[in-house]
């Protein structure tokens, strides 16, 4: 809808080239994904297609096969970008591969022991 609603206007359409002077990025990229059906994965998969053709390393991770606290730490730690790709199942719900870490960070937004610097 933007699209089309910008190109009666006149204006151009936002530039789709990713570069590391766009996104400032001063560590690494790591995208996260949790699926039912395999759709977010693919989508993971497309966008660090799209990050490799712009020269930029990312790596694409199955929510499920990692410690949160850990890699979100030293993501934080190392300035990193991080993506969530979590579709939605049933209801909003997340999918089961993604059930764990949605509980988790519920639990860890409200824990006043965790760094909020490792969630924004």
């Amino acid at each position: 809808a933007w699209f089309k609603q910008s190109r009666k206007n006149g204006s151009k359409a936002p530039s789709s080239s990713l570069s590391e002077s766009t996104l400032k990025l001063s560590g690494p990229v790591k995208i996260f994904y949790a699926t039912q059906t395999g759709k977010a994965k693919h989508l993971a998969g497309l966008l660090s297609q799209r990050f490799s053709q712009s020269s930029i390393q990312s790596d694409v991770l199955d929510i499920s096969k990692v410690e949160p606290e850990d890699l979100l730490t030293a993501q934080a730690e190392s300035g990193g970008v991080s993506i969530f790709l979590i579709s939605t199942y049933t209801d909003g719900t997340p999918p089961q591969s993604g059930e764990w870490f949605c509980r988790w960070l519920e639990d860890t937004v409200s824990d006043f022991r965790v760094q909020k610097s490792m969630l924004s």
